[in-house]
């Protein structure tokens, strides 16, 4: 005698499969959207650091300024004449 097992579809069954995928669906969107995130930017941070520790020279002024603090570079009084002075005159004439 064989025996066979007949699987019948019911409610309770049913009602875990759906609570069962819900979970799983909450779970995965946690995930990718605050966890993988988070883990990211540390790790970039943390890559970020230790570039800079090994090329300092790289570093940007910007990032030591604070935000909305404005500074202007100016050429020296004497290097701007000076490279006034080097550049050629040039004379145009007009073409009619």
């Amino acid at each position: 005698m064989s025996q066979e097992f007949i699987n019948e579809a019911s409610l309770t069954g049913t009602m875990r499969v759906i609570i069962i995928l819900i979970i799983i669906y909450a779970c995965y969107s946690l995930l990718v959207r605050f966890i993988i995130p988070t883990v990211i930017k540390k790790s970039l941070r943390n890559f970020q650091e230790k570039f800079y520790e090994e090329n300092p020279d790289l570093r940007k002024e910007d990032n030591l300024k604070k935000e909305g603090e404005i500074s202007i570079r100016r050429i020296d009084d004497r290097k701007a004449r000076q490279l006034y002075n080097d550049a050629e005159d040039t004379e145009y004439e007009e073409i009619k």
